[in-house]
């Protein structure tokens, strides 16, 4: 290779751009708008018919999932930067997410909740998760295509995540089913297709 080749490859190096604070909070922000939008388009308050007594954890239920939105999203930004190694705030989110989940399933168990998992919304619930979490999976991997991902699969998994979470947690604003065994196991069957999606659909679209 002459050295002139190389200095004119040399000359059209630039170096990738780091994504400004909080551009991916303002996606999954926007994401959750538009989801929600959608949900109150199609769901409304027809969707589920439970009883109304069921409604106590109405709000208490979307915190884990609330934490998990950030933690996935800022994990998804720094796998975009090149040598950018994840923060540790990021971890605790992602596990007091995880925890939270598990504290969940534990106290639904042991609170004879066992009889909520097989109510017949189960697999529905799945799918709205999945369906709402388009928005988010849309936004956040036009995002990450302009970046310069070096792990394509973890990141497109992390994305996947997050638009999932996001999903979860605007279903959850239209589910009055609040048995936690219920959340923590549906939910998260919905949110772990949307994992697994992002991080197939993230090893085909994010490579170089």
């Amino acid at each position: 290779m002459s050295k002139e080749l190389v200095d004119h490859l040399v000359a059209d190096l630039r170096p990738v751009d780091t994504p400004r604070p909080f551009v991916v909070g303002r996606l999954a922000i926007l994401a959750l708008m538009i989801a929600a939008s959608l949900a109150w388009l199609f769901l409304g308050n027809r969707f589920i018919d439970s009883d109304p007594t069921l409604t106590s954890f109405s709000w208490i239920k979307l915190l884990p999932f609330a934490l998990g939105v950030i933690g996935f999203g800022c994990l998804a930004r720094d796998l975009s930067i090149p040598g950018r190694r994840p923060g540790r705030a990021m971890w605790v989110l992602i596990v007091a997410a995880v925890l939270g989940v598990i504290g969940f399933v534990v106290a639904g168990w042991f609170d004879d909740g066992r009889a909520s998992l097989w109510l017949p919304v189960g697999t529905k619930c799945v799918r709205w998760i999945v369906l709402l979490s388009i928005p988010g999976l849309i936004l956040l991997f036009g995002f990450a295509r302009r970046r310069a991902v070096t792990r394509p699969a973890t990141a497109g998994a992390c994305l996947g995540a997050a638009s999932g979470v996001i999903g979860a947690v605007v279903y959850g604003m239209s589910c009055s089913i609040d048995h936690l065994l219920f959340v923590g196991v549906w939910y998260v069957a919905g949110i772990f297709i949307v994992t697994v999606l992002g991080g197939v659909i993230g090893a085909r679209l994010l490579r170089w």
